[in-house]
């Protein structure tokens, strides 16, 4: 979700003001670093939350706020410990078992503060964790709730796994897409559906897809959020958003040259140590 951080959360964060700020899913602290360095000099509660966080959080302590406060389990375990949050950033354990009782969490939270549900912001929502279960540690999801599932890579377009090719092979997911209660998106659209339009949701196919769930409660009368309620995708486009899929194409395709290049460097030097 950092790569939206300039485009989508950082405006969306100073038009709500908020005091409670909820991160599920830190991986290597991209946007812990971008939470901690709004919340400074701001009254604001940074929670983070990650079972196996890739980076110290220990090292954010010297540049955090006092309220800074890391929480090293999963989020169905620590979200109640972070309480009800004003603006919340999903972007954990991508199955619908873990982000449709994410979100019914958050909402007893809300109702238990006798607060309006937070700004909820999800990325991966769309190709291709929206309509498949990827299983970080598959024990932490009831046997039930769990898709069959295995090793395996994905393609767009492929429903079964593609084995040692495709994007992450080394990951555990739904052995095929869609169907009920498979996948981020279709976690959201359950919740939803259960909620009788009391939410707003705008939703973005831009770098693996970002959604944003807007109370109106939280939605002052001007301003990006505002924008996003009344022209979803006129705002996406004006804030880059959309632009941000482009950037991710050219960078993965630089990658690519880059790593071809070196490729044919190698073989170069074996065929010289050959001769």
């Amino acid at each position: 979700m950092y790569r939206f951080w300039s485009a989508l959360v950082q405006p969306l964060l100073r038009d709500l003001d908020p005091r409670v700020l909820v991160e599920v899913g830190a991986a290597r602290g991209q946007n812990t670093r971008n939470l901690v360095a709004f919340a400074d000099g701001r009254d604001v509660a940074v929670h983070a939350i990650d079972p196996a966080p890739a980076f110290d959080p220990d090292a954010l302590r010297p540049a955090a706020p006092a309220r800074f406060v890391f929480h090293r389990a999963t989020s169905l375990e620590a979200l109640p410990r972070a309480g009800a949050g004003d603006v919340v950033l999903l972007d954990g354990d991508h199955n619908w078992y873990t982000v449709y009782h994410e979100l019914e969490l958050l909402d007893r939270l809300a109702a238990e503060a006798r607060v309006p549900f937070p700004v909820v912001i999800l990325h991966d929502v769309g190709w291709p964790y929206g309509r498949r279960d990827l299983y970080y540690d598959a024990r932490t999801v009831p046997e039930e709730a769990r898709q069959p599932c295995a090793r395996g890579g994905l393609s767009p377009g492929r429903s079964e796994l593609q084995g040692s090719r495709g994007l992450n092979p080394f990951l555990v997911h739904a052995a095929h897409e869609g169907g009920p209660r498979n996948g981020v998106r279709t976690a959201i659209d359950d919740f939803l559906a259960a909620r009788s339009g009391e939410l707003t949701a705008v939703f973005a196919q831009a770098v693996h897809g970002i959604g944003v769930l807007l109370p109106a409660e939280r939605v002052p009368p001007g301003g990006v959020a505002r924008d996003l309620v009344d022209a979803p995708e006129a705002t996406l486009a004006r804030l880059g958003v959309y632009d941000l899929a482009e950037e991710h194409r050219i960078r993965a395709q630089i990658a690519l040259f880059e790593t071809q290049r070196e490729l044919a460097r190698a073989q170069r030097r074996l065929a010289d140590l050959e001769g």
